[in-house]
């Protein structure tokens, strides 16, 4: 009988160990599934900020999208998400200036899945300035508006100012994603046997969330 319980609680012990191990696991990895700014950026929110760097270019970011508006449903309270279109490239300033053009309209929700579905699903090239505009002219948008803000130096400033940040995050792909100034990750730094893995990318997020809120000293919120 005394052997018994000494062989359970002996296998009690493995166990706690083992649990131990797998939580420290879990634990994100610097360096590896996310990087650390050299010079942390500081943010305007009260919140813990999450930035996601895209392109509508980028097929990467509309795969990533559907998993991404997943995230967004469950977000925590303390988290405020933000947009940020790069124009790393020539090809994708048109687009950027898209994005900011439909949101000083009050219109970039309502056309953000369309504009991935027509690049990525339809095949409709959006990499000049009149290639924007003969699509937007089919979406029943007031296009005089749109050319007159999007031809405005606001626009460009916006653009400029998007992609200024995303090197200032150290962002050199997309899609990835910046966690309150101080760190970033993405899809293509989380894998699981050789694989990208969507799932664990996510709950790497949430850690970097978790550190930052833990470093506020403030209780985690649904």
């Amino acid at each position: 009988m005394q052997l018994s319980k000494f062989v359970a609680a002996a296998w009690l012990g493995v166990l706690a160990l083992l649990s131990v191990h797998a939580a420290q696991a879990q634990q994100p990895v610097a360096g590896k599934e996310y990087q650390v700014l050299s010079q942390p950026r500081p943010t305007d929110t009260g919140k813990i900020l999450v930035v996601e760097f895209f392109s509508y270019a980028c097929p990467a970011c509309a795969n990533f999208e559907p998993y991404l508006q997943e995230w967004l449903k469950r977000k925590p309270a303390d988290v405020e998400y933000r947009q940020v279109p790069m124009a790393f490239r020539d090809t994708w300033v048109p687009l950027a200036k898209t994005f900011f053009t439909l949101k000083v309209m009050g219109l970039q929700e309502k056309y953000h899945i369309r504009i991935f579905d027509a690049i990525h699903k339809q095949g409709v090239a959006l990499d000049t300035d009149a290639q924007v505009f003969s699509w937007i002219g089919k979406q029943g948008v007031d296009v005089a508006k749109f050319k007159s803000i999007y031809a405005s130096p606001g626009i460009d400033s916006k653009v400029g100012g998007a992609t200024h940040m995303g090197r200032q995050y150290g962002i050199n792909g997309t899609p990835a994603v910046g966690v309150n100034g101080r760190y970033w990750t993405s899809p293509s730094l989380v894998f699981n046997a050789g694989a990208k893995d969507i799932k664990r990318f996510f709950q790497v997020l949430d850690q970097l969330v978790a550190m930052e809120r833990a470093k506020a000293g403030k209780p985690a919120k649904g």
